[in-house]
């Protein structure tokens, strides 16, 4: 079998992660996303360019609240999309090497029980399998 050329490779990466939220993402929903990456690493800043080119490019929309770990309010979130998907900064901070981000992540999961909550790509890694199994707990109450 021949190598993909890379734009035919990237087409169809997309349309795999297109498949997988086509569900969760309706048209007359507004959207947010969370852990806007305020910090001076430019991978996670590309990652994110990439997360708003995404949202732009398939559903025609940009979100309607963002916000940063620190300042993530949840009457804020409510208030602006009270219904539609919350989506989550993928990269590379999911388990316990940089647990602030998984305490807000976990922390998100437990405030809306109900809500659609996406988590753009991530590595995972733990060193702890209590925190692991914490995490994974978490998960497993969350309705969605």
């Amino acid at each position: 079998m021949p190598l993909e050329t890379p734009p035919v490779l990237i087409a169809r990466l997309q349309d795999m992660i297109h498949d997988c939220l086509k569900d969760y993402v309706r048209a007359d929903e507004p959207l947010a996303i969370l852990d806007f990456p305020d910090i001076r690493n430019c991978g996670d800043s590309a990652i994110w360019l990439g997360e708003m080119a995404y949202l732009k490019d398939r559903y025609g929309k940009r979100p309607a609240y963002v916000s940063r770990m620190r300042d993530f309010s949840a009457e804020d979130l409510e208030r602006a999309v009270p219904t539609g998907p919350i989506f989550i900064h993928g990269g590379g901070n999911f388990g316990d090497l940089w647990i602030t981000h998984q305490d807000f992540r976990e922390r998100v999961l437990e405030q809306f029980p109900n809500r659609r909550i996406i988590q753009f790509p991530q590595s995972i890694h733990y060193k702890s399998q209590e925190r692991r199994e914490r995490s994974a707990r978490i998960i497993g109450r969350h309705k969605n």
